[in-house]
């Protein structure tokens, strides 16, 4: 890897703590991969544990669910470290907005040099402890449509709830649209008169 990929981590929360001999040890067992606007990096779901710095360009993280909140990450930014500590299926989906390079760190060797250096284990955990906390009040910030839809209409939210369910099992509810942009998309639209 190169002093500007050296240069870059210290800009990234995560291992800006680290001493330049370390990160060189963990940038060692680094790959790069390339994108093209619109590809996917990770996808919802997919067992795929490393994690990822954005080296050049920019990713959007998309999150499950109705008017889920996209979070935009830039150069020395990361994604990925979930799945990274855990294991565990994607949460979100990532993909390129424009052409990016991300650095990629597996699962196991990220396991192997926290095991070998447990203070710099100490100074990622504290960072991921930070990060957890502000998830965690951004969570806290958002409102679930059911209960707004409950307090707009004046039912408590199981109540909605079990009544949305009754017009779904009827086929009076059929189902529900998306509303989608297609210059998100990459989509061009042309009207002809």
């Amino acid at each position: 890897m190169t002093d500007r990929t050296l240069t870059l981590l210290d800009s990234s929360p995560l291992f800006a703590q680290l001493t330049p001999r370390l990160k060189r040890v963990l940038l060692s067992s680094a790959t790069m991969r390339r994108l093209v606007p619109g590809e996917r990096a990770l996808v919802i779901g997919e067992l795929n544990t490393s994690l990822f710095v954005v080296v050049e360009g920019a990713v959007d993280v998309v999150l499950p669910g109705i008017d889920a909140p996209h979070v935009r990450l830039g150069q020395g930014e990361c994604v990925g470290e979930l799945s990274l500590l855990d294991g565990g299926p994607r949460s979100a989906t990532v993909r390129a907005l424009s052409p990016c390079s991300l650095l990629a760190l597996n699962r196991e060797s990220f396991h192997a040099f926290l095991r070998e250096r447990p203070d710099a284990a100490i100074d990622i955990l504290q960072v991921l402890g930070a990060r957890q906390r502000a998830s965690t009040a951004t969570i806290r910030g958002l409102r679930n449509p059911n209960a707004a839809l409950a307090e707009k209409v004046g039912l408590s939210p199981t109540a909605c709830a079990r009544r949305i369910r009754q017009l779904e099992e009827t086929g009076i509810i059929r189902g529900y649209r998306a509303d989608l942009e297609p210059t998100a998309l990459g989509l061009v639209t042309t009207v002809v008169v």
